[in-house]
């Protein structure tokens, strides 16, 4: 890295962490994944982090399931909290998040559920909660997204076409990864669809289109590899 990725991020300042994208310096991070089996079934935090708007989570939660399997599984709205030390409870926004079904290749029963949750924002400074999934209790312990993270250093380099304007706000270098945050806008009196711009959050790069591709001043090419999806 270079000198501005290991200096300390300041108030205000972002840094990028591999496997959750762009946030805020003072968001913390939790160390996962973190997985539990309960009553049949194996749930795993793979993303959660704190910060004054709220905390964000990624879970997945699999089982087997007898219901006919064009219907989500039983425990697909399981309520999901979290707990801190003093033993105070952090109920979800609503409408704030997603869910998602994928099936077993060898056993359709079996059932994969995929959750994206806003929580209520955690004290500041809270180092440990606990995610209760239903009954099921998942222990989480937070970083400074300074430490899990690298620096990002502020952009504001615009490009135009259709009279959609793409602009690079920020990036972030370490040894093993190059991220860029981009952000589009359009006339307000004009009618646009923006399907997407290089990869997919839900997977890989679309074959219909090409992905993102990183130029240096040398020549070289660097293609995407991840999107991450910006939580507001």
């Amino acid at each position: 890295m270079g000198s501005a990725s290991c200096a300390l991020p300041l108030d205000g300042d972002a840094v990028f962490v591999p496997g959750v994208g762009f946030r805020p310096a003072e968001v913390a991070i939790a160390r996962v994944p973190v997985t539990r089996e309960h009553a049949g079934r194996t749930i795993t935090v793979e993303r959660a982090a704190a910060g004054p708007d709220g905390t964000e989570v990624v879970l997945s939660d699999t089982g087997l399931c007898e219901w006919d399997n064009t219907q989500m599984a039983p425990w697909a709205n399981d309520p999901v909290r979290l707990r801190d030390g003093s033993g105070h409870v952090f109920g979800q926004r609503r409408w704030r998040g997603g869910t998602g079904r994928r099936g077993s290749k060898d056993d359709p029963r079996i059932q994969t559920i995929q959750r994206e949750l806003t929580l209520e924002p955690l004290p500041a400074g809270t180092r440990t909660a606990d995610l209760l999934v239903g009954d099921a209790v998942l222990p989480l312990e937070f970083e400074p997204s300074a430490v899990a993270g690298v620096r990002a250093v502020a952009l504001d380099v615009t490009t135009s076409r259709h009279g959609v304007a793409v602009r690079a706000v920020r990036i972030a270098r370490s040894a093993e990864d190059t991220a860029i945050e981009l952000a589009l806008s359009a006339p307000d009196d004009e009618r646009r669809v923006v399907r997407a711009i290089g990869a997919s959050p839900f997977g890989g790069p679309h074959g219909h289109q090409p992905p993102v591709t990183f130029r240096d001043d040398a020549g070289a090419t660097y293609q995407e590899r991840h999107v991450f999806r910006d939580p507001g």
